[in-house]
């Protein structure tokens, strides 16, 4: 995977920055006639200080999409003004939406300044600790009211949670927020501009300030609108190369994967090798899974046979192969079956084929955002079902 912030360094004010990362496959374009900056803020904006933004999501954090995230790339960034709310910019409005990208810019330009670029969004929502949130590294739904999307956007300005240590508010929970940055992650439509902030049901992923969602410019809808910045534009771009490949391929069984598994096994097998005083996990089957762009998972399949009178625990266990370790991701187990492999519908999903005293079964083990969703066992007979329906009413 290649990636960058690519940077143009064009006489601007004194606007310059530094590249990071790979080899640039993007530049930025000048604002014309940009101001210096004033002693003060305009009113109504918030001034961003200079500094280093840690741009997208480190790897091995989640939530992460490592298909539209930068790693945690270090790019200097120049000050700059952000209006404190979204447009019109006053505590209690109900912000502008149904603008398209040039109607947005108009009226920022109306009032001399100008839209922000995705990163200058994203520094100014991490705040001056490049926070996951805005308002710390943990998720908190009640701050900006996340994961609950209102059938109408919500006035700002009522949320004093949802607020950046350097005192941008209302980043997440009401409007998707125009940018006038490409989208720049292996789409090669020129027309697809990047959006921040924003609502959705997964609220612990959208409230993010990496995150960024793909638009038309030319589409206006309800649920977007826009802020302005002020100040000589940051010139850095996100250029990210997305590689997907083959979704599940079959892999020999690697003896230092194995071992880095039984080293570091993921929870749910380790608790299944107790309850049934099973020995140590044996790897039968290896796959590299891409469950999407710029992200493969280790699947090693297998069973920890029982001691007398016992039954095997097997399933899949599940990792992301790292500079220095496996890092445990999850583990779907198949019960007393040696597991087989299904994928069908979504490159983020695969089926886990297993079985036990209720006979056949198979799991979901979807991919969402850098982690691992194991489903219930679905069986395939009609007995099967009813049998477990009458065990989890005993239980």
């Amino acid at each position: 995977m290649r990636w960058s912030a690519a940077i143009a360094l064009l006489a601007l004010g004194g606007c310059e920055g530094r590249r990071t990362g790979g080899a640039p496959s993007a530049s930025a374009s000048a604002v014309v006639d940009a101001p210096e900056l004033p002693a003060s803020p305009p009113k109504g904006m918030v001034l961003i200080p200079g500094g280093v933004l840690l741009a997208g999501t480190p790897e091995g954090k989640v939530p992460r999409a490592p298909d539209r995230e930068l790693p945690g790339a270090q790019v200097v960034m120049k000050p700059f003004f952000i209006d404190e709310l979204p447009y019109p910019n006053e505590p209690g409005a109900i912000p502008r939406t149904g603008v398209t990208l040039a109607e947005a810019q108009a009226v920022c330009e109306a009032q001399q300044k100008r839209l922000c670029s995705e990163l200058e969004w994203e520094r100014a929502c991490k705040g001056p600790d490049n926070a996951a949130y805005p308002y710390g590294e943990r998720y908190q739904q009640a701050a900006c009211h996340t994961g609950n999307v209102p059938p109408a956007v919500p006035p700002v300005g009522i949320s004093p949670g949802c607020r950046s240590r350097f005192g941008v508010r209302d980043t997440h929970g009401t409007v998707w927020e125009w940018t006038d940055s490409p989208f720049g992650r292996g789409s090669t439509d020129a027309a697809e501009v990047a959006l921040r902030g924003g609502n959705s049901p997964d609220g612990d992923v959208v409230g993010r300030c990496a995150n960024v969602e793909r638009a038309r410019a030319t589409e206006a809808r309800p649920d977007r609108g826009f802020r302005c910045c002020f100040g000589p534009r940051n010139l850095a771009e996100v250029t990210l190369d997305v590689v997907r490949g083959e979704v599940l391929r079959s892999v020999s069984i690697d003896p230092a994967l194995e071992a880095a598994l039984l080293a570091a096994p993921p929870n749910d097998l380790s608790d299944a090798m107790v309850s049934r005083a099973a020995e140590r996990f044996k790897v039968a089957h290896a796959w590299r899974w891409r469950p999407v762009g710029n992200e493969e998972l280790v699947l090693q399949s297998g069973c920890a046979h029982p001691r007398p009178g016992g039954h095997a625990a097997c399933g899949v266990a599940i990792g992301r192969q790292g500079a220095a370790a496996l890092a445990p991701v999850g583990f779907a187990s198949s019960s007393w079956w040696l597991p087989t492999l299904h994928q069908e519908g979504p490159t983020s999903e695969l089926w886990v084929i297993g079985g036990d005293e209720l006979g056949a079964f198979r799991r979901r083990v979807r991919y969402a955002s850098g982690r691992v969703v194991i489903g219930d066992p679905e069986y395939k007979s009609a007995e099967g079902r009813k049998k477990k329906k009458r065990k989890k009413a005993t239980e």
